[in-house]
């Protein structure tokens, strides 16, 4: 059994590997103007449908000032516009224009194919392991959760 300084480095070179093979697929999945965070970003949104700037800033691991400079680049690129809640006026929610909704479903549909391939490359038992270890790793043992981490300085403002 390898000790666990050569477990982790073989941890690190795998999980470099990993990142690079999602920075390619992220890459070749839309338009290259948009930044990591734009692009997580607008994936919530397609989840959720809408989002308040609070909402967004919680999932993204940002502040909200931070949030409403992402998302005042992504209505400027009129992927997104924002919506009055008819109830409370002060209440708005960041919701995804046609073409923004267009980049997002492609921009889902080429990570998941990727991971598709991925997975491919394992047995069910195999795919069920890694899924396992990787929920543990990583703390969440909730199907479907889907918060995001982005340090502040990925963040053009």
């Amino acid at each position: 059994m390898a000790d666990t300084g050569d477990n982790v480095a073989r941890f690190i070179g795998a999980m470099n590997r990993i990142s690079r093979l999602f920075v390619m697929m992220e890459g070749s999945a839309c338009d290259a103007s948009l930044s990591k965070p734009e692009l997580l970003a607008l994936a919530h949104i397609h989840r959720e449908k809408r989002s308040t700037m609070s909402g967004l800033a919680g999932v993204l691991g940002i502040n909200v000032s931070t949030a409403t400079g992402l998302v005042d680049r992504l209505v400027g690129k009129k992927l997104l516009r924002r919506e009055r809640n008819h109830g409370d006026r002060r209440l708005v929610y960041v919701v995804l224009t046609a073409r923004g909704t267009k980049v997002a479903a492609a921009y889902q549909e080429q990570i998941q194919a990727g991971i598709r391939h991925m997975l491919g490359l394992l047995t069910p038992a195999e795919q069920a392991q890694l899924i396992a270890i990787l929920e543990k790793i990583s703390g969440d043992r909730t199907p479907g959760s889907d918060k995001i981490e982005v340090a502040e300085d990925d963040i053009d403002v």
